[in-house]
């Protein structure tokens, strides 16, 4: 069994001593001869360092996108399937995830209609990357802080007013717009 702060074993540089004892309590000299092998023990889980909203617009209606970096301890980790933005799974075509290099990752989210408004600074993130020998990293929820908002309302329009008039008389329309100004 690998544990979490084990050693990491580069390919080809696995050791073992192997001792055999029979049921008369026997004990053979230590078997320490492993043949050629490419095995390999990855120990150390990705760590992901920090979490920005890295695009400009701030106030962000349905169709547009929030771009979100993350940088991490090393290049190379996938997302697993259980990251989310706002709540939308990275296995949704709205978000993609991709490896910029250097450690430093790209989640571009694509705001759709149903998926809810989101005040000043709340947008919610859970990450986690996952290298190649399948170590996740502890879910990552530290979004810094920022003024992104996210509108998902249509605006809307009401009138109201007398219903019938003569011609050539005036009457007053009451117009109350509905969603985000401005309108």
């Amino acid at each position: 069994q690998v544990d979490e702060g084990d050693p990491n074993v580069s390919a080809g540089a696995l050791t073992a001593s192997i001792i055999i004892i029979d049921r008369a309590g026997n004990t053979a000299s230590p078997f320490t001869t492993l043949g050629p092998n490419n095995i390999s023990i990855d120990a150390v889980r990705p760590v992901i360092t920090q979490a920005y909203i890295s695009s400009t617009d701030m106030h962000v209606s349905v169709g547009e996108t929030v771009e979100i970096t993350l940088q991490a301890d090393h290049s190379g980790y996938s997302a697993s399937p259980l990251t989310r933005v706002n709540g939308v799974s990275v296995l949704d075509s709205n978000v993609v995830f991709s490896d910029t290099g250097s450690g430093l990752y790209k989640l571009i989210y694509t705001v759709e209609e149903d998926e809810g408004t989101v005040s000043e600074g709340e947008l919610s993130i859970e990450v986690i990357l996952v290298d190649s020998y399948g170590n996740e990293s502890l879910k990552f929820t530290s979004l810094a802080p920022n003024n992104l908002a996210i509108y998902t309302d249509k605006p809307s329009a009401a009138i109201s007013g007398t219903t019938s008039i003569c011609n050539g008389d005036s009457t007053r329309l009451t117009i109350i717009f509905g969603g985000v100004a401005p309108w």
